[in-house]
Formats: C-alpha cells, structure tokens, sequence
C-alpha cells in the first residue's frame, strides 16, 4: 500500500490586488456597452444635493453587489472594500449600505418608473441577439411566467398579505424570454401570477419580440 506524501505549502506576501469577484469585470463591459451608467442618470432623479454619490453611482453599486450573488444590502460594504473588484467594474464610489438604504426609502414613483424604463431599455439592447440564438437552437422564442412567494416577517412591511399557505408575503411575478429575466412585478401576497401575466406580457415582452416569431 502506497501512501500518498501531503504536498508541501509555500506561504509568501504579494502586493497584487486579488478578488473571488473578477468576473464583474464581463459584466462592466456589457454596462459600458449599452450604456446603462448614462441610462440611469437620465431617468432616474432622487438626490437633491449633489455632495457624495450621484444616482446613477448609487444604483450601479447596488447592481454590482447583487450580482456578485448575494441578494443583502450589506453586500454593498463589502463591495467597497475590495478594492480589485471596483477597479474592475470601474466604481469610482460606492456608498455604504446605510447611506444606500437612506437613499432608496427617498424612491419616489417618478424614481421607480425611470428605473423600468431603464430595465426596459436594456432589454431591448439585448433582446436581438437572444432570439436568433433562441430560433437557432429551438425554432421558436420561450415566454415563462412564473409566480414567487416572498416570505416575510415582523409589521414593517406595507401590502404583505396572507398566501395560501398561511404567512404574510409579498408575490414576485416575473417573465423571463429564453434565459433573460425581462419583467417583474411586486404583487402584496395572496395573489396569482395568472390575473397579472396579460398585463406584463403586453407591456415588457411584446414589444421585445418583433411580429411573426414563433
């Protein structure tokens, strides 16, 4: 019987910048390409002060910390601190997660539309070449929509109703096109994907997909 040696660890200090998040850096690319910085700064306006964060740098930081897979407001902290990963994203400022909160309790419904308009926009840079992928592989586009129970707690929380199961939640109604999230809607619980899908599918998906595609 032969026993396999542990191999030998070598400790060192480097003076390189390192991140687990060097992927964001494909997404910064995209975000340049289609110009999502700009888009927000057009349609979206919350501030009334112009010291610290702009808008757009407020949501940008809120985007990139979600994308790196954790769904927390904090993770904006932790964003701020590795240095590598705003480098590579291109984030000259990143606020904190209690400025960041201050900041999207001041979302007004003006905010709210600019942001879908937004969301609707990127959507719609993207969408192209997502079909002719979707009717090279398949022949026709997907449309999913789907229903998604959010569980809450305490009495904080405006709207939250009773689902079928018993506990006070929010819905998250959503339609996805192939692979792409391209709507969501935040339903007080209780309700049913079914009484709001007409709605989402006129608004968000079918000016996505040109007339004629299966």
């Amino acid at each position: 019987m032969r026993i396999a040696r542990a191999p030998e660890l070598r400790f060192g200090v480097t003076e390189e910048r390192l991140t687990g998040h060097g992927g964001l850096s494909v997404l910064a690319r995209m975000v340049q390409y289609i110009g999502l910085a700009e888009m927000l700064s057009k349609r979206v306006r919350v501030k009334r002060r112009r010291r610290g964060c702009r808008d757009e740098q407020m949501l940008m930081a809120l985007i990139y910390a979600f994308c790196t897979g954790n769904g927390r407001l904090s993770a904006v902290d932790a964003l701020a601190a590795d240095k590598a990963v705003r480098r590579a994203a291109g984030l000259r400022a990143v606020p904190d997660s209690r400025r960041l909160g201050e900041y999207l309790q001041r979302m007004s419904g003006s905010g709210l539309s600019g942001l879908q308009a937004c969301a609707r926009q990127v959507s719609g840079r993207l969408m192209p070449q997502l079909v002719r992928g979707c009717l090279d592989e398949w022949g026709y586009v997907p449309v999913f929509v789907d229903g998604t129970g959010i569980e809450v707690e305490g009495k904080l929380f405006e709207r939250a109703a009773v689902g079928y199961n018993g506990e006070r939640q929010y819905w998250l109604h959503a339609a996805f096109v192939g692979g792409a999230w391209v709507s969501g809607r935040l339903r007080a619980g209780g309700g049913d994907v079914r009484g709001d899908w007409r709605e989402q599918l006129e608004a968000d998906v079918a000016p996505l997909l040109a007339a004629g595609v299966p």
